[in-house]
């Protein structure tokens, strides 16, 4: 579930933005679609443990659940600092670029499907990562060796 929608996502995004403005961006009503199918899945995966109050689960469940918000907020905070990072980079590459004295202006045009893709990437890992990095420590759990 965690490698599939890691993929729907990023594909999902890279199509949106490939396409540009034409009949295939009718596709981004899929991606949208799947997007929600994966986050419904992951929840259910880890239900359990993440809707819970805590007097019913032990202590154990407890540190995996927090543990697994920590991991999902850590790479929510690197996948937000990467964003800031491109927008630097593409600031900086531009102020090199230009040459004209009105500087500091950055022209960014961008497509209906590919701002949909990038308000869906945003939204999905936002709203993914943390049921993808429980259901990620559950299948690493269950593969090591006892």
């Amino acid at each position: 579930l965690v490698i599939g929608s890691n993929l729907v996502i990023l594909f999902g995004t890279g199509f949106l933005f490939g396409v540009g403005d034409n009949l295939w961006s009718s596709y981004a009503l899929i991606h949208i679609i799947l997007i929600f199918a994966f986050w419904l899945l992951l929840r259910q995966s880890g239900r359990l443990v993440a809707d819970a109050p805590d007097a019913a689960l032990d202590e154990r469940m407890i540190a995996e659940r927090d543990r697994s918000y920590f991991e999902a907020y850590r790479l929510r905070g690197g996948l937000i600092l990467t964003l800031a990072t491109a927008l630097m980079v593409f600031a900086i590459i531009s102020d090199v670029r230009n040459t004209s004295a009105d500087a500091f202006y950055y022209n960014i045009e961008l497509t209906w499907p590919q701002v949909q893709g990038l308000f869906w990437i945003a939204f999905g890992y936002a709203m993914m990562l943390p049921s993808m990095a429980m259901a990620w420590r559950q299948t690493r759990r269950q593969q090591q060796p006892l």
